[in-house]
């Protein structure tokens, strides 16, 4: 009798096992299903909320920019010249803003800021008059070079557009080249800058 009860136990015990077995691998199948179905839904999210991104807004592939390469950051000029062309110019000064964030020693790019802010909805010319002035910096020939040339020409055009700034420490200064010390400007040929704190020279 002692036989016949292995038998029954161990017949039992095997078609335990089986059924186990059975179970471990249709959980296997449903986990995998699951799991692709999470993927394929996360990812039509994150879709979603990159198309609906607002006008302007900055792309996160413009954001990543400290492991870029040098074609990323030139991708990046090229996608901001494409919204200039498209005359979409707000879009522009995200992605130029995005290279100079990393590289802001650029007198293209930063002459090519300037312009998208000249160009933009409304018109944001202290800005470009900002970035203007650092063209005038950085330009590798000076202030006689192409990019500095441009930039003179521009300023000479938005002058009258920039808001003044009112303070009673108003100073004006009327230079023919002269690089006014503690404020990282230039003046212009020509041109009168106004300031709202103390000059040195």
């Amino acid at each position: 009798m002692s036989n016949q009860t292995r038998r029954v136990s161990t017949k039992s015990t095997t078609k335990r096992r089986a059924e186990t077995r059975r179970r471990t691998r249709e959980f296997g199948r449903q986990f995998f299903a699951y799991f692709m179905i999470g993927i394929l839904v996360l990812g039509t999210i994150s879709t979603v909320i990159v198309a609906q991104a607002p006008i302007g807004a900055v792309p996160a592939s413009a954001t990543a920019a400290p492991t870029l390469g040098t074609s990323q950051f030139d991708a990046l000029i090229t996608q901001g010249d494409q919204k200039v062309a498209e005359g979409k110019a707000n879009e522009a000064i995200g992605f130029y803003g995005a290279y100079l964030g990393q590289n802001p020693g650029s007198p293209e790019v930063n002459l090519k800021l300037a312009k998208a802010y000249i160009a933009s909805t409304p018109p944001k010319y202290g800005e470009a008059s900002e970035r203007l002035n650092r063209v005038l910096t950085l330009d590798p020939a000076g202030g006689s070079g192409p990019f500095a040339s441009e930039a003179i020409n521009l300023l000479a055009q938005i002058r009258d557009k920039v808001t003044p700034v009112s303070s009673p420490s108003q100073s004006v200064i009327t230079g023919t080249s002269a690089v006014i010390s503690g404020t990282g400007s230039i003046v212009a040929p020509n041109t009168t800058i106004t300031a709202t704190q103390p000059i040195t020279k």
